[in-house]
């Protein structure tokens, strides 16, 4: 058959269609752009044009919050159009249909590749996609090169695993809240929500606010001082040895553990190490001077710059992805694609590593004389900058090969400059030598078969990356402390002191140390070398949701006015709510370490290690584990605090004298009488009604229940309203109205 286009590219935004258009040289045409002369067209999206299809769609059950509703699991996600959007699905639908070659041009992720794919499907034009672009940068050069040499992207491996992802967040989030809010919360009494990010998010912070007010202080004391060799004195420090029973993991039996400790538990056991120690010559059993180099940090991923942001100028997450969506977007391009968790570069990215050093030389940024002494010899290639294996579809944030550095720089905004120059010299950073620095330690034969002294110090030899960031200079640096000593020599303990310490307990999560929890979660389990294990670099979210669910759960409106986590003194603190929420929910739940598990798994099936199939089908059986398991802890322990009570009364009905009590998206008195009658619910009670968002039109969006039992008991309240126009808000009154449920007063006094 004939096709009306040679080929059709699929975007997933109108920035990319006008990037692209720029170089097929075509022309908008309403939402397409063509090249008639090449029978090109470039149709945008909008992202999810096609969204998960409602919940009845999959079986009866679903219609009634019954035990038999969580007996269903589907195989796939049904999807339908989104109402909005219909337009586009219709014009996208349309071209694709008629496109001789197909080329996947939305963002080159999971998410972009699911969303091209579900489109493409759904025109039934699967068999003639020719190859997913890399949209890395939305610049000509960098598009022309990716179109005339596309590299092979598994865009199936990635729709795959964003549809796994999908399918889970659906299923865990369905299944799970009707589990919960059925058992724990006694038949919906109370209604508790699951969800698979936001879950362990709020219970890490919980654990770790529980332990920092809960820690009890304990003391330990340590030993230093000073030894003398040949006239040259030295800092020392004393370790004794400590032996305790543990179980062998592979042999399942008992051994003595032998490890030397610098913190003595009592004060009596370090005096009497200083009795023994005092003015005493020690042969040195160990002495060693090596060389040392240390690489300079990798390359940013998106956690990394959020995190940089907020440590450096306090900016939120999501306001740092929006920066750095924007350095990347057209026509500014001077940044990577910012949605990525990968500190790598491609390995063909290498070539261009000279190029983007003189644009960056163009700018000063850095000292230039640092990149002409990069590009006057061979420019390092390290692997901890270049691995293919770690890029499977977006590498690090990097400043682009194509950007207008000069002209962009004196435009934006102050911090995304800002942000750029972090970017920038940490790029730089990795193409200079090595920190290199001399390793000395060395310590004693052991006495009374119980104590030893240690001693070490690093000597900066060469500063290498680090002269980037403005350190010391090595001719500036500390003077070398510790003489060469020979083996079996001896040394004085001139002066030794005994200092008392106390345990502190890890401090609230900063926003940067929460992103980077979410991140790595086997960094809060430092001592599980089983997690450590098999976790490695796994985390919980997307580096695209991440700032995303930690706005959404420390919001007042979406959460009634009540959030899961709010911000007191640059520090993120779990409310009540959040503490109430984790203390019944099972730990298999909320641990982050099943999620973390799971985004390893998406990886895996992102690369081709592992199958949608096997994937959903682990989780079918986990799924049925775990709500057997909210029914056993709702049996042996009832229903949460507060289930068993009638619900909570807001306040008397104006109409007829009935409490008032809170529903989803309502205040609604409880004498109201619903009965279902075809398709659609009578009430045949009182109908006095509060809708939440009676208040939206006046920039309000939601009415809060506290504002709710204000005006039941006074019959009016005040409460803050927004100007759509201007933005500026104002203070207002509401009185009860039978008719409406609520009205706003104007000619009211303010104040009261």
């Amino acid at each position: 058959m004939g096709y009306k286009y040679k080929r059709v590219y699929l975007t997933e935004k109108d920035s990319q269609v006008e990037a692209l258009s720029i170089v097929e040289n075509a022309k908008r045409k309403g939402l397409v752009a063509y090249n008639d002369e090449k029978k090109i067209a470039i149709v945008p999206l909008q992202g999810h044009v096609l969204i998960n299809e409602d919940v009845k769609k999959y079986a009866e059950e679903f219609d009634r919050f019954e035990e038999s509703s969580l007996k269903k699991f589907p195989d796939r996600l049904k999807l339908r159009v989104n109402p909005r959007l219909k337009t586009k699905y219709k014009t996208a639908i349309e071209h694709l249909k008629d496109a001789e070659e197909i080329v996947i041009a939305t963002d080159f992720d999971e998410e972009g590749a699911a969303i091209g794919l579900n489109m493409i499907k759904a025109a039934g034009a699967e068999h003639r996609i020719a190859f997913m672009l890399e949209m890395g940068s939305t610049h000509p050069v960098e598009l022309r090169k990716y179109i005339d040499n596309p590299t092979n992207i598994p865009y199936k491996n990635l729709a795959e695993s964003a549809r796994a992802r999908a399918w889970i967040d659906f299923v865990e989030g369905m299944y799970f809240s009707r589990a919960l809010s059925m058992y724990l919360g006694n038949n919906y009494q109370v209604k508790l929500n699951y969800g698979g990010v936001k879950a362990p998010l709020t219970y890490i912070v919980v654990e770790r606010d529980l332990a920092y007010e809960n820690h009890k202080i304990s003391y330990f004391w340590t030993i230093s001082g000073i030894a003398i060799y040949n006239g040259q004195e030295f800092k020392v420090d004393i370790k004794y040895k400590k032996e305790e029973k543990i179980i062998d993991k592979k042999t399942k039996k008992e051994r003595i553990k032998t490890t030397w400790e610098t913190k003595f538990d009592s004060e009596n056991e370090a005096k009497e190490a200083l009795r023994v120690l005092e003015n005493k010559d020690l042969k040195v059993n160990i002495f060693n001077e090596t060389t040392e180099f240390s690489g300079p940090p990798k390359l940013y991923d998106l956690g990394g710059i959020q995190a940089e942001m907020s440590n450096k100028f306090r900016v939120k997450p999501a306001v740092s992805l929006e920066m750095a969506q924007k350095n990347y977007d057209s026509p500014v391009s001077i940044q990577a694609y910012p949605r990525t968790e990968v500190p790598y570069l491609k390995e063909a990215e290498y070539e261009d590593v000279p190029k983007i050093l003189q644009k960056l030389k163009a700018v000063n940024i850095v000292d230039s004389k640092i990149i002409d002494q990069i590009l006057s010899d061979k420019i390092p290639k390290r692997s901890s900058t270049f691995n293919d294996k770690e890029v499977v579809a977006h590498g690090a944030i990097v400043p682009t090969l194509s950007g207008d550095y000069n002209k962009w720089l004196s435009k934006l905004d102050k911090l995304n400059i800002e942000m750029f120059k972090l970017v920038a010299k940490r790029y730089i950073a990795n193409f200079m030598p090595d920190y290199k620095y001399l390793r000395i330690a060395g310590e004693t034969e052991v006495i009374n078969d119980q104590y030893k002294v240690t001693f070490s110090e690093n000597i900066p030899l060469d500063n290498g990356w680090k002269d980037i960031y403005g350190e010391t200079p090595v001719e500036k640096a500390k003077k070398r402390e510790i003489p060469e000593i020979k083996k079996g020599e001896s040394i004085r303990l001139k002066t030794l002191t005994n200092t008392k310490g106390e345990t502190k307990p890890k401090p609230p999560f900063s926003m940067a140390g929460l992103l980077s929890a979410m991140e790595k979660v086997a960094n809060l389990f430092p001592d599980n070398e089983e997690i450590k294990k098999h976790l490695k670099d796994s985390g919980i979210g997307t580096p695209a949701t991440r700032s995303k669910i930690i706005e959404e759960v420390m919001d007042f409106d979406k959460n009634g006015g009540e959030p899961w986590l709010i911000e007191k003194s640059n520090k993120i603190r779990s409310t009540e709510k959040a503490r109430d929420y984790i203390s019944v929910m099972p730990i298999e739940l909320v641990s982050p370490i099943k999620r973390a598990l799971l985004s390893k798994k998406l990886k895996m099936i992102s690369k081709g290690e592992l199958t949608y199939e096997k994937l959903i089908s682990e989780y079918r059986n986990e799924i049925e584990k775990n709500i057997e398991l909210i029914k056993k802890i709702a049996k042996e322990n009832g229903p949460i605090k507060g289930a068993a009570k009638t619900v909570e009364s807001l306040g008397k009905c104006p109409k007829c004298g009935g409490d008032i009590i809170e529903k989803k998206k309502v205040y609604l008195c409880s004498n109201a009488k619903y009965k279902k009658e075809g398709d659609k619910f009578i009430n045949e009670g009182c109908d006095y009604t509060i809708f939440k968002s009676a208040l939206d039109r006046f920039g309000k969006r939601n009415l809060l229940k506290s504002e709710v039992m204000k005006l039941l008991k006074n019959g009016s309240t005040e409460v803050t309203l927004t100007a759509k126009g201007s933005g500026k808000k104002y203070s207002a009154v509401i009185v009860t109205d039978l008719k409406y449920g609520i009205s706003v007063d104007f000619n009211a006094k303010r104040g009261k």
